[in-house]
């Protein structure tokens, strides 16, 4: 080793001792750098903190009808998200960002914020601009009359907010959302649910608005056959069509033209060209009844069926249809108050399932006479409506909570609006979600009215996960609940048998529809293996078999299957009978023991 002079070791002491000193203060400048963006990543905490606050009193505002206070505090929000922005911007914040890895939490922190000031700024004002146009101050609705003004002018904001909104989650989509701190994860996953719950629902009101002027004749005089489902004899949508009515909607009136009996209308063979082989396998090649027109629980193929023998029938084309049923009917009562009927009958929210349903058998020996004071009573409810200054709220409440138990719905023949109303719950189309799905559907296989007494329960129990495979099982429980005691026949006995099965006895067309690419392995029927028939529809794998149930009998049926293993909580779809189905969902994910 070659000997060094001492100014030589002097020299390297020096340099090493300033190296030291400049990583020390490389060291200090980081650590003070850290907390400088920790003191303002809180600071913005603090003012995302008050912006949600001010966001809540926005809505609650706004839903109240004060759009003066939504105004008052939407600045509030405005203020507070800006501040929060400006609190995690600057060159700072930028170079922390794109530190390899370590920079995933300040880049995080710093678009959220980013994002949350430009919902803020661009999507809550065209909202508050949106709900000044259909202000309940200035816009009431009188009976069947919508003033479509209003709907048209708030149609511009509303796409506005919906674009931003929609711009907004493309944006969220790429925050990192993995090597982030906890408290920071857990607030992007809070954001990410926020601006997906305000961009479905803006989104949903852009298209209700779109829709609703033009289905309620903004641009020309529509007409739509209604059909009254009754659900005493079920049906894939509901129940059998038993009643009808012409809607005829001009800028914003609706009036009903006609009303009649489905006994009025004769068999008529329907256009079955537009629904596929499939559905032929699963409820036959000729649904020419009226009543059997909506075996299948997709309603556009009901809608067309209808459609297409009304055509024949009358001649005349109409523009699509809408069909509700006596429950929904019973929400409508609630708003418009109480209708009495000529003999003294009074229909109230309360009793009209029950008189539709139960108390309109007893009191009438013959069908047609029934089916005449039915009508009576559909007349009754809409000239009530007409005639009646209505709450807008509770209204929509009403309507809302029929579209969401399917017993509203509704088809266009107009393409674009079909495919806006296929996306709602108005529109009646299975969804096919990337989700395990079930769906107990049933038919009145008997020709008798004991559904008003059917009760339903599933259970789906979720088991292990292997490959990407699932093993479940649905238990499916039927019973009757017929009483005992004097029915009129047309409501005891079956068509199927006539007078030989038990009287209060029924027959039902049982469907299951599962998960997309599920296989059933085993099903039984109270422990004992069964055949069925197996089908498909809207993507999704069907189950058929037939069900005869006595008075006072519960059936079970069980369903051992394989289905891809998703990692969503399931969806499960209730037909929309008499009696609420009983669901039970014993769902984990496959990582759960």
């Amino acid at each position: 080793m070659a000997h060094q002079t001492p100014h030589f070791v002097a020299l390297r002491r020096v340099r090493t001792s300033r190296a030291a000193g400049l990583a020390a203060l490389a060291a200090v400048l980081v650590l003070a750098a850290c907390a400088w963006l920790a003191v303002k990543a809180l600071d913005a905490r603090r003012h995302l903190l008050a912006a949600r606050t001010a966001a809540q009193a926005v809505e609650q505002a706004a839903l109240a009808g004060d759009l003066p206070a939504a105004r008052r505090a939407l600045a509030v929000v405005q203020r507070e998200a800006s501040q929060a922005h400006h609190e995690t911007s600057g060159p700072l914040w930028w170079a922390a960002a794109h530190v390899p890895y370590a920079g995933r939490t300040p880049r995080t922190i710093r678009d959220l914020t980013a994002i949350l000031d430009d919902v803020a700024a661009d999507a809550l004002p065209p909202l508050i601009r949106a709900g000044e146009v259909i202000d309940p101050a200035r816009v009431h609705v009188v009976g069947v009359e919508v003033p479509l003004r209003p709907l048209l002018d708030s149609q511009p904001p509303l796409q506005q907010a919906a674009t931003v909104l929609t711009d907004a989650q493309n944006r969220l989509g790429r925050v990192p959302d993995t090597g982030v701190l906890g408290p920071v994860a857990r607030a992007r996953a809070e954001v990410v649910a926020q601006v997906g719950r305000l961009d479905d629902e803006v989104s949903r009101a852009a298209t209700a608005t779109a829709l609703a002027s033009r289905m309620l004749g903004a641009q020309g005089t529509r007409h739509y056959l209604l059909a009254l489902q009754n659900n005493a004899e079920s049906r894939g949508t509901g129940g059998l069509m038993g009643a009808w009515g012409i809607l005829t909607a001009k800028d914003g009136r609706v009036s009903l033209s006609r009303m009649g009996s489905v006994e009025d209308l004769p068999t008529t063979a329907p256009d079955m060209s537009g629904l596929g082989a499939g559905y032929a396998r699963l409820y036959g090649t000729d649904p020419g009844l009226w009543t059997n027109a909506n075996e299948s629980p997709t309603f556009p193929y009901a809608a067309q069926l209808w459609l297409s023998m009304w055509r024949r029938y009358t001649g005349h084309p109409l523009d699509g249809v809408i069909a509700t049923d006596p429950v929904a009917l019973g929400y409508l009562i609630g708003v418009v108050g109480p209708v009495r009927l000529s003999d003294g009958t009074t229909v109230t929210a309360a009793n009209a399932v029950a008189t539709v349903e139960q108390h309109a058998y007893a009191r009438y020996a013959v069908n047609r006479a029934r089916k005449t004071w039915l009508l009576q009573i559909a007349r009754a409810v809409f000239d009530a409506v007409g005639h009646r200054r209505l709450d807008r709220h509770a209204l929509l409440d009403a309507l809302s909570r029929g579209v969401q138990e399917h017993r509203v719905l509704a088809y266009s023949v107009h393409p674009d609006e079909q495919r806006q109303l296929a996306s709602t719950p108005l529109g009646g189309v299975l969804p096919n979600p990337d989700a395990s799905f079930v769906s107990l559907v049933v038919n009145n296989a008997g020709g008798n009215k004991l559904d008003y007494y059917l009760h339903r329960a599933v259970d789906y129990d979720f088991g292990t996960c292997h490959d990407g495979i699932r093993d479940s099982t649905l238990t499916l429980r039927l019973f009757n609940d017929v009483p005992r005691g004097s029915l009129p026949a047309y409501v005891t006995v079956r068509a199927d048998t006539g007078n030989r099965s038990p009287v209060g006895s029924n027959r039902l067309l049982v469907y299951l529809f599962l998960t997309r690419g599920a296989a059933a392995r085993t099903v039984t029927v109270d422990g004992k293996p069964t055949p069925v028939v197996t089908g498909s529809e809207g993507g999704h794998p069907v189950i058929e078999l037939p069900l005869d149930l006595a008075r006072d009998q519960t059936r079970v049926l069980v369903v051992h299957l394989q289905e891809p293993a998703y990692g969503e909580q399931p969806v499960l779809r209730e037909q929309p009978l008499v009696v609420p189905q009983v669901s039970r969902v014993h769902w984990r994910g496959c990582g759960s023991g």
